[in-house]
């Protein structure tokens, strides 16, 4: 696999960007903040600092060995929630929503789901916003999928009691759990 100095700089941008990140961590006494950036800084030099092992051939010390042992499995994690972040996100936005109205009046919404990937989910959850004509949001709605495996498909059916929806719009939630 051939590498461009294009694809080099990024990974190295990246690093430096995570160092920077790093340093307003130490700087900060919020909480909220110092997880925001942690998660962030993690993100960045990890998987940067693996790559220039893995990919460029930069060597590590024998005593960092270890550490770096624990970056590379971490790198690897992240590597695959956000794999699963982007099928999920896919998902949402791919989803067949059909509208419609049972015996006694009342609108629902069937909402067909397909795991086209080879992730298997033991769950997801998405946030589901009706909006009116105007975009405003008139109601909220959440959806949990259980067990769903790569390659199959799976339906919900949701009763939103709101009237005058005019789009449903689904979201990725922060939760979701992939089965190892």
């Amino acid at each position: 696999l051939e590498v461009t100095d294009e694809e080099l700089k990024e990974v190295v941008e990246n690093y430096i960007e995570g160092n920077e990140i790093q340093i307003k961590y130490l700087q900060t006494t919020d909480g909220e903040l110092m997880y925001e950036y942690y998660v962030q800084f993690s993100k960045l030099r990890k998987v940067s600092l693996v790559t220039l092992v893995e990919e460029y051939g930069v060597k590590v010390n024998e005593e960092h060995m270890d550490t770096y042992e624990g970056f590379k499995d971490e790198a690897i994690v992240i590597e695959k929630n956000d794999e699963a972040k982007e099928v999920l996100d896919k998902m949402a936005r791919e989803c067949l929503v059909e509208k419609k109205t049972d015996e006694w009046g009342n609108v629902e919404y069937v909402i067909t789901f397909e795991n086209t990937s080879e992730i298997n989910f033991n769950t997801i959850q998405y946030q589901v916003n009706y909006e009116d004509k105007d975009g405003v949001v008139v109601g909220t709605d959440w959806i949990v999928l259980n067990n769903f495996k790569g390659g199959t498909t799976q339906r919900t059916t949701l009763f939103p009691y709101v009237e005058d929806i005019e789009n449903v719009v689904l979201t990725t939630d922060e939760f979701y759990e992939i089965n190892e």
